[in-house]
């Protein structure tokens, strides 16, 4: 059975003890800045403190970027270059934002990491141990992309953190992006900003996915990217 808090598990081993001061951005760095998220943009809270409403900027990942969030959402782990996520508070619904630069190989998924394909759209549609329904044209913030919704097919009882049988997919920065045998997800990646494809996903339990993408779609509806 699924367990609300198992993804927290992957994302940040000490999420539920980083409850530390909000931080409130007013000037850019590294991906984000106070141009391209406006003067009252936020960055990103640490990991478990919910997002206030407003606007919030990103600081490191890349490319940047800024978006809007309502009641409901909280931090789900440090934002890095290579990744933002968040959790919908008190519910299992993630949103994923990615700059994947490693793999898990799909017919090794316990053994060494692999670089990120050069297409990914390609490579989750061609993957061994997920069923991938036909894409669709969609826009992010103005940057085309595809969409397409998943679920594991062939999930193993490894590696050891999943907390039920998994598909692991991505390494994200001292974490990894899996999906769970209840799951499922929906993916976009976006062709070309400033030279980087990006990878979203949101979703949760298969039993609320229905629910989940209304909640998170209104998130991403808010997405400016820098310099798009």
């Amino acid at each position: 059975m699924y367990r609300r808090n198992a993804k927290l598990d992957f994302w940040l081993g000490s999420l539920v003890a980083a409850m530390l001061v909000l931080v409130v951005g007013a000037c850019g760095g590294g991906g984000g800045s106070g141009e391209q998220g406006g003067p009252e943009a936020h960055a990103l809270p640490k990991p478990g403190k919910p997002l206030k409403p407003g606007e919030y900027r990103t600081e490191v990942f890349e490319p940047g970027f800024s978006f809007s969030s309502g009641k409901g959402w909280t931090a789900a782990l440090p934002e890095t270059p290579d990744a933002v996520g968040l959790f919908e508070q008190n519910r299992p619904t993630l949103i994923g934002i990615q700059n994947v630069q490693k793999v898990y190989d799909p017919s090794d998924p316990v053994g060494p990491l692999n670089p990120a394909p050069d297409d990914m759209t390609s490579w989750l549609e061609d993957h061994p141990r997920l069923e991938v329904e036909p894409p669709s044209r969609v826009s992010v913030g103005g940057v085309s992309g595809q969409q397409f919704d998943a679920i594991a097919s062939e999930p193993t009882k490894g590696p050891e953190f999943c907390s039920e049988p998994c598909v692991p997919l991505f390494y994200i920065t001292d974490n990894n992006f899996w999906m769970g045998k209840s799951e499922k997800y929906r993916f976009i990646v976006l062709d070309d900003i400033e030279g980087q494809e990006v990878t979203i996903y949101f979703g949760g339990p298969a039993v609320e996915f229905d629910e989940s993408l209304p909640k998170a779609q209104k998130v991403l509806d808010t997405v400016k990217w820098e310099g798009a």
